[in-house]
């Protein structure tokens, strides 16, 4: 028999007290989807910690009689004005289909009480459960961010004259730079968000965490973070500054990448980029990545 909404009460995470309990929920989840990729501890401890999600203080469950049904993943830079509130529903299989998603989405219309903030949420297209929910509660499609894949490709390839590429040195200088380039590369971008030091502190503990710089005499202008997730490595972002853009250290940086993944036994490396990001999409096609799925920024007005 269905379970009435009216039985799930919601309860607000505790990012000490429940990180067991979460790890071993998206585990579950995971063997009753297929489509659903699992955190490994350190990779979900690192993804609660950053800053913009505050520790998951904003996240919460959906519970039934003290069984974990739902997990809410829900945060907003409080410091940026106009940032949307991104969110994530993750209903058990078992579970779906009974109100358990939608008085999640209740208690995340209810947060920024009184303030004027946009919803937003990404799902993948070939999820169509998860698009019908977000269509159906008023949301609409407003970006669209190609997943792509390629076989590994071992030769790294040609780095340009006067640069050199160099691995991530922990300390206030590297750091330092990390945190220019993310912000010179994503800053006002849909999903931007910008990197702490306790950020930074828990990105080097994620497992497969690997960071190359492009330096320009004593000036790093471009970096590659790749990481892991699932135990499937990914390229986690690629920056160039945009003074240096377009001179082929974007393709260095990448090859580099991908060349130390082969070397590691990665041989099918992924990636994510925006649609409408010209430049970088040309540059990962002709390295040789093809789109693999898609999923949309879907977003509405809180109350809408």
């Amino acid at each position: 028999m269905p379970i009435k909404p009216m039985a799930i009460t919601i309860r607000a995470y505790d990012a000490q007290a429940d990180e067991d309990r979460a790890v071993e929920f998206w585990a579950e989840v995971a063997q009753r989807d297929a489509d659903i990729q699992p955190p490994s501890r350190a990779g979900w401890r690192a993804y609660v910690g950053r800053s913009s999600n505050r520790d998951g203080r904003d996240f919460a469950w959906a519970e039934d009689g003290g069984e974990s049904v739902a997990l809410l993943m829900s945060a907003r830079e409080w410091d940026v004005p106009g940032e949307p509130r991104n969110f994530r529903i993750v209903v058990d299989p078992t579970r779906r289909r009974q109100g358990v998603a939608t008085r999640l989405l209740r208690y995340v219309e209810e947060q920024d009480a009184g303030a004027d903030v946009l919803l937003q949420a990404s799902c993948r297209r070939s999820w169509e459960a998860g698009t019908q929910f977000l269509t159906h509660h008023g949301f609409h499609a407003v970006l669209e961010d190609l997943w792509m894949v390629a076989d590994t490709d071992p030769n790294p390839g040609p780095v340009p004259s006067g640069i050199r590429l160099r691995a991530y040195v922990p300390g206030p200088s590297d750091d330092a730079a990390w945190v220019r380039l993310n912000s010179e590369g994503y800053e006002g971008g849909p999903e931007f968000t910008s990197i702490s030091p306790e950020d930074i502190e828990l990105m080097r503990s994620e497992d497969g965490f690997g960071l190359t710089f492009a330096q320009s005499e004593d000036s790093s202008v471009g970096f590659c973070h790749v990481d892991q997730y699932a135990g499937k490595h990914y390229i986690n972002s690629l920056v160039v500054s945009p003074t240096q853009r377009g001179s082929g250290i974007g393709r260095a940086l990448l090859r580099d990448a991908i060349a130390q993944l082969h070397r590691a036994g990665e041989r099918r490396v992924r990636l994510t980029v925006f649609a409408h990001n010209a430049p970088a999409l040309a540059l990962y096609q002709s390295i040789g990545f093809a789109v693999e799925d898609v999923s949309s920024v879907y977003q509405k007005e809180r109350g809408s």
